[in-house]
Parts: structure tokens; C-alpha cells; sequence
């Protein structure tokens, strides 16, 4: 093999060439190091332990107590276990929320928005949410997909006992900018939708084998447009279709007013158990089996008619 002879005060090439492999390796053993030696020389993970605790229960109105509370620094994450919320903070003061946990988990870095990712999980039973936040200097969003909400659940949150039973799949995209809501859209689906036998506001309500479930809907800060709503199928005893305006009031759900149109069909067997639709839909003609209606009112009282 033939040896390369250098000139006197000529050094090799590969002196000065640049290994990125090498100076990544320099930065992740440097940022390691770092972490370790933070951890054993400062009470860091009491002092986050503490902030963490005093972000749940700083807010008298909602109170939230927990069992255990677990930190790790070097895949950085929080995460609650076994955490009781108060009804009084989703108007149901009679209520709790039980979770089996709630966990918030450092992702990497955001190029859009520029910022952090973090992976946040709540869990409970059979329920999961997955929140996917990005949070920019003054531009955030949320992404929620791959979850899931069981009629158990959703009944937590309500002040009916066994509102329904299923199971829904949640996807939606939230846009934040500042503090202040910007945009965003949410889409609800459920195969197996099943409403028990109850009193809703004096008017007996019979069991709904409804299966089918759709809510498509898009807002911003000051409505929400429902691009579908569909509820039933051509085999259950209720077939509805709605489109329209929703106007939210964020101080009192109940005032949210509703402004909606679309079609309704109902079975014969279901107007038999209903006394009242036979008087709403006296001298109402169908087209194709169908009812066109209209839904003014609020959230707490709603007000449909009939075309």
C-alpha cells in the first residue's frame, strides 16, 4: 500500500473536517450530564412536584384531589393518578368525575406553531382521551383524536342518571391564538347509540335503539355552524337530519342559542308512546316519510316546530 507523505507543516485533511454525528453526540451526552447533575444537586423535582399540584388545585371552583402524583425528568412527564373532579366544575355540583389518570407528556419541538408538543392522556375505565397540544409564543393548537367516550362517561357529566349508552370517537383541531379562541372544528361519531327510557323536562322519553350517530361542526369565537347532524338509521324508531347556527354562551351553556332546520321521520310505534307528536304534526305532511322542522330556542329549552 502506497504511504501518503505529507509535507513539513502540512496536517491532514480530515483534521478539519466536521462530523456531525460526532458534535451530536458531544450535545446529547452534554444535555444528559446536565439533567443528572441538575437533578442531584437541586430539588428539582420537588419544586416542579409543587407547581404541578398548585396548577390542579389552585381554582376553588373547581376542586380536583388526586391520589399520587408521578414526575419523570429525563422523559419529562406528569402524570395524576386516581383523580376525583368536582360536578362544580361542568354545572353538576352533585356529581364527580373519577379519572384514572391524567398524564402530560413532553413531545419534542413544534415548527408550527413555533414552540413545544406535548402528548396529554386522560383516562377513564373504558373512555381515553388523547390531547395533542402545540404551544407556540402566541399561537397555540390542540388536536384531539384517537378517542373514545363511553355512554358511562358522558353520563358523569350530565345531570341525568344513564343519560346514553354507546361509544363515541372524538376527533377534533382547536386553534388558539393569544388567549382567546380562534377557530377549529369537532366531529362526533357513535355505531351503537342507545337512549333508556326517561323524563326530560315533564315529556316521557321512550327507549331508542338509534345506532347511528353523526356531528360535523365548525366554529369560531363567536358561533358554531353544525354542517351535519345525523341521528338514526332507516331501521330505528327516530330518523333526524339538522343543519344550521349555534350561538354558545361560555357563562351559561343552557343560554346557548340554537338556530337550526332539517327533516325528521318518526315510526308509527313512536308516535303512539309520544302523545304530543300527534298533536304537532296534526295537518303535517310528510315527504318521503319525512317531517321538515325547525329548532329555535336555547340549549335548556329548546323550542322545534314543525313545518
Amino acid at each position: 500500500m502506497e504511504e501518503i507523505k505529507l509535507k513539513e507543516n502540512e496536517l491532514s485533511s480530515e483534521i478539519y473536517s466536521f462530523s456531525w454525528t460526532f458534535w451530536l453526540k458531544v450535545f446529547f451526552l452534554s444535555f444528559v450530564f446536565l439533567i443528572i447533575g441538575l437533578s442531584l444537586h437541586f430539588p428539582i423535582k420537588d419544586y416542579l412536584k409543587t407547581q404541578a399540584q398548585n396548577a390542579l388545585t389552585s381554582n376553588p371552583r373547581c376542586p380536583i384531589s388526586y391520589q399520587n402524583l408521578r414526575l419523570d425528568l429525563f422523559l419529562p412527564y406528569v402524570r395524576f393518578n386516581k383523580l376525583n373532579v368536582s360536578g362544580r366544575c361542568f354545572n353538576a355540583p352533585r356529581k364527580n368525575l373519577n379519572l384514572d389518570y391524567a398524564q402530560v407528556k413532553f413531545n419534542f419541538l413544534s415548527f408550527w406553531p413555533l414552540g413545544a408538543k406535548f402528548h396529554g392522556i386522560i383516562k377513564s375505565d373504558d373512555s381515553e382521551i388523547n390531547l395533542y397540544p402545540k404551544l407556540g409564543l402566541s399561537k397555540h393548537q390542540i388536536r384531539i383524536t384517537k378517542t373514545k367516550l363511553t355512554g358511562k362517561f358522558l353520563s358523569q357529566l350530565s345531570p341525568f342518571e344513564n343519560l346514553v349508552s354507546g361509544n363515541f370517537n372524538i376527533d377534533s383541531l382547536i386553534n388558539i391564538n393569544g388567549s382567546k379562541l380562534s377557530n377549529g372544528d369537532l366531529k362526533v361519531v357513535s355505531e351503537d347509540l342507545f337512549i333508556s327510557e326517561k323524563v326530560i323536562q315533564g315529556f316521557p322519553v321512550p327507549q331508542l335503539d338509534l345506532k347511528n350517530l353523526l356531528l360535523a361542526l365548525s366554529f369560531d369565537q363567536k358561533e358554531a355552524r353544525l354542517t351535519s347532524f345525523k341521528l338514526g338509521n332507516s331501521e330505528s324508531d327516530v330518523e333526524l337530519e339538522l343543519t344550521g347556527d349555534i350561538y354558545p354562551n361560555m357563562q351559561n351553556m343552557n343560554a346557548t342559542k340554537l338556530n337550526l332546520v332539517g327533516k325528521v321521520r318518526f315510526s308509527d310505534a313512536i308516535i303512539q308512546k309520544i302523545s304530543i307528536l300527534k298533536l304537532l304534526l296534526d295537518n303535517k305532511e310528510p315527504q318521503n316519510g319525512f317531517y321538515k322542522m325547525k329548532i329555535l330556542g336555547t340549549l335548556g329549552l329548546p323550542l322545534p316546530s314543525f313545518i
